[in-house]
């Protein structure tokens, strides 16, 4: 289902009730750039959002390249009969919108997508997002199953793509030093490595296709 055609325009200004009488929001895109703002001050004076280090980005492109689960895995949650929400936007440049799709049909589950929406629809659309998923609790919370949730019907595969990844970029990290890319300094040759370990994870295991 569309999301931006099914529910109405929301009123923006009761979510501010609690600003001073003369605060008006006349648009979404201020509404959107009041939160943003918000959230951002919140950062700063908290004191507690640190500077983004290499380390990090290594860390965080790892975990984004090396991120995946099988369709045995899928189809183990879904014998579980798990109350499902997937939302995204059309637009969004990081995670192709096919694979959320595909993840619903996977899990039987409900999609909740945005034609004009990108990566941050929780920001974007943040008011649509939260009664959504307010409601899907709900639902979830009155015709789930209690069951434990902590045992699956299939043992995890033996060639993990984390185990795959991790000896991929060692090896050929090991094997740049004695050849053409040894000049390389060694911040550059991890990320540059984590990254072809990332295309042969792609190439071996491969995408999401058509069910």
């Amino acid at each position: 289902k569309h999301a931006d055609e099914e529910l109405p325009e929301a009123d923006y200004n009761r979510y501010y009730k609690d600003e001073k009488p003369e605060f008006r929001i006349k648009t979404k895109r201020e509404h959107y750039g009041h939160v943003m703002i918000k959230r951002a001050r919140k950062y700063v004076e908290s004191g507690n959002f640190p500077e983004i280090r290499l380390s990090g980005v290594i860390l965080q492109i790892f975990a984004v390249i090396s991120h995946y689960v099988s369709w045995d895995r899928l189809n183990a949650i879904r014998e579980w009969k798990i109350p499902v929400l997937i939302v995204n936007g059309a637009h969004d440049n990081l995670v192709d919108p096919i694979n959320s799709l595909m993840m619903a049909k996977a899990l039987n589950g409900d999609h909740l997508h945005f034609k004009d929406g990108g990566h941050g629809i929780n920001e974007q659309f943040d008011i649509v997002c939260n009664e959504n998923l307010r409601q899907h609790f709900d639902r979830a919370t009155e015709n789930g199953d209690t069951r434990k949730l902590n045992r699956v019907s299939k043992p995890p595969e033996l060639l993990h793509p984390w185990k795959f990844v991790l000896v991929y970029a060692l090896s050929a990290f090991f094997f740049s030093k004695k050849g053409p890319l040894k000049k390389l300094s060694f911040n550059t040759a991890v990320i540059l490595h984590t990254l072809v370990a990332g295309f042969a994870l792609r190439k071996f295991f491969g995408r999401f296709t058509g069910l």
